[in-house]
């Protein structure tokens, strides 16, 4: 994987989680105890301000990790948030996906600027001339035009990540393909799949092998059911008057996981693999070495 530039530090803030009265509380890892407690109130004060239920919160910085953690993973449970609770990244997810993606174009899998047509002979949307001029690098740089942002739940039985393409054969372009940027969930999910069909494996079973196992991130899902096998937070809602916080639903569509519906990381795991991508590979001293990136 290309390096990207350099960082100072890598913060990871979990999810729209409130108020909790229980107290923040810090994890030490290869930090200064006084730094790691001063994030750790400054975390605590500031999800009190802004009225979220719970966050964590990881600083890589000088070759030290400072790890905090405040308030719950779920308002109905109260259970706390630790630094190894797992928290839904979202759309950050598009970032592990183009990581995997570049993956094949390091090995030669993969050309950016080759037609998506190459690889998926199947591929199309709504408009012909579209789905011949649209490229790999259109997927991951948000050009493609696909209008791809809304898709109804098709029910359970047909939300794998397959199960949306012909769903995205429909879909019309917002704009000609590699004329404008536009936001496009469609397009991470189309280069997902690409990876998938290439490698002929789950898009999940290549984040995991080819992300979390070389940089060990062990608090690091992308499967909604490995959720349970982690302190695992939920979504929630702030009522309209800022009164209350309740539980929303735990995943989005999973036939939208390259986009953003599955992951989840921990703060300190979230900042590892950020950290990968400024390292030539490699996470830190204490993340092992990622040759597959």
């Amino acid at each position: 994987m290309r390096s990207v530039g350099g960082i100072g530090a890598v913060t990871a803030v979990g999810h729209l989680l409130d108020p909790a009265t229980a107290g923040a509380q810090s994890f030490r890892a290869l930090s200064d105890r006084s730094a790691t407690d001063n994030l750790a109130s400054r975390l605590g004060a500031s999800i009190q301000k802004h009225k979220v239920p719970g966050a964590s919160a990881a600083v890589f910085r000088a070759g030290q990790w400072e790890v905090a953690a405040a308030g719950v993973t779920n308002v109905t449970t109260g259970v706390n948030v630790t630094a190894e609770t797992v928290m839904h990244i979202g759309s950050i997810t598009k970032v592990l996906n183009a990581t995997l993606v570049m993956q094949l174009v390091d090995e030669g899998r993969v050309e950016l600027t080759a037609s998506l047509k190459r690889y998926l002979p199947d591929f199309q949307v709504a408009d012909r001339t579209a789905t011949e001029r649209i490229t790999v690098e259109m997927l991951l740089n948000h050009t493609c035009g696909i209008d791809g942002e809304y898709f109804p739940d098709a029910g359970p039985d047909a939300e794998r990540i397959e199960d949306v393409i012909p769903r995205i054969a429909r879909q019309g372009q917002v704009h000609a393909p590699g004329a404008e940027v536009s936001y496009c969930n469609a397009g991470a999910v189309l280069a997902g799949y690409l990876a998938q069909r290439l490698l002929r494996k789950s898009w999940y079973t290549l984040v995991e092998e080819r992300i979390f196992k070389p940089l060990e991130l062990r608090h690091s899902v992308v499967q909604p059911a490995h959720a349970l096998l982690h302190r695992a937070t939920v979504g929630h809602f702030l009522s309209k008057d800022g009164t209350n916080t309740r539980t929303s639903f735990a995943f989005l569509n999973p036939s939208f996981a390259p986009a953003g519906a599955t992951a989840m990381l921990a703060a300190k795991d979230l900042a590892t693999f950020a950290l990968a991508h400024v390292n030539d590979g490699v996470g830190s001293a204490h993340a092992g070495p990622a040759e597959s990136m």
